[in-house]
């Protein structure tokens, strides 16, 4: 598959994914949906590859979903179709067997939070921050409500859900959101010590605790649900015309 929107280079026994969308903040679009997730099973699929270093290209992780593609969403299948895909791209990096270790500069917002909380090793730099920012958009968060109460504790989930807070750094690894925080002088050298540390283990010990750890868990229906619901509710239409036109939103509730 050729990739026009990640970067995807192989190094020995690790595997590096970069989201490639600086000048958009590395917003995650449809299209990138569906590279990302092919380069994560592409990575599973060859027996060589023992990590995954998964990054953003700038000073950016990822702002989250590209705000005009959910603009665009019209018709209840549309919108249902979207949210399926969705779960099903970024629940495959716990599906995998192979660890993902993600280096986390600058902003992860929305999916780039989510994204950043599913992978197995989360390195921060201090000027990382963090936030499910979805409702100021008028939507739900899908793993914020599926996978973020096991993650980090039900009450720091719900707290990150109702409020669209921004986390720093610090804060976010006091709630285990981020495994390690570090300087950005540093950070590089703290993942390669951690994919390192992958690298020099069992390999068949790793994925076998990684697939028992991540076993199916209850719930993923009925968070698409809720995220359906909302984004074909007004307030959504509302929040993203507000969040483009750089103005406040006036819900409706509805």
């Amino acid at each position: 598959m050729a990739y026009e929107h990640i970067v995807r280079d192989v190094d020995g026994p690790v595997c590096r994914i970069t989201f490639d969308r600086p000048e958009h903040l590395n917003a995650v679009s449809v299209e990138m949906w569906e590279e990302f997730r092919e380069a994560l099973l592409a990575a599973e699929d060859d027996p060589d590859i023992r990590a995954i270093r998964l990054e953003g290209n700038g000073d950016t992780f990822c702002a989250g979903d590209d705000i005009q593609d959910i603009r665009d969403l019209t018709s209840a299948t549309e919108v249902m179709e979207y949210c399926e895909y969705i779960r099903e791209a970024s629940g495959t990096i716990e599906r995998i067997a192979t660890p993902v270790v993600a280096k986390v500069d600058g902003i992860a917002y929305g999916v780039g939070c989510e994204i950043a909380g599913l992978c197995d090793v989360t390195i921060a730099t201090e000027e990382a921050e963090f936030s499910l920012i979805e409702p100021k958009i008028g939507v739900s968060s899908l793993n914020g409500l599926f996978r973020f109460p096991d993650l980090i504790g039900t009450k720091p989930a719900r707290e990150m859900m109702v409020t669209a807070r921004t986390l720093d750094a610090e804060e976010a690894h006091r709630v285990g959101l981020v495994s390690a925080v570090t300087t950005d002088d540093e950070v590089d050298d703290v993942v390669a010590d951690r994919i390192d540390e992958i690298v020099e283990s069992a390999p068949l010990a790793v994925e076998m605790t990684k697939r028992l750890v991540n076993g199916e868990r209850e719930g993923a229906n009925e968070a698409v649900t809720v995220l359906a619901n909302t984004f074909l509710s007004e307030d959504r239409i509302e929040g993203t015309s507000a969040f483009l036109e750089k103005r406040e939103a006036d819900w409706q509730r509805d």
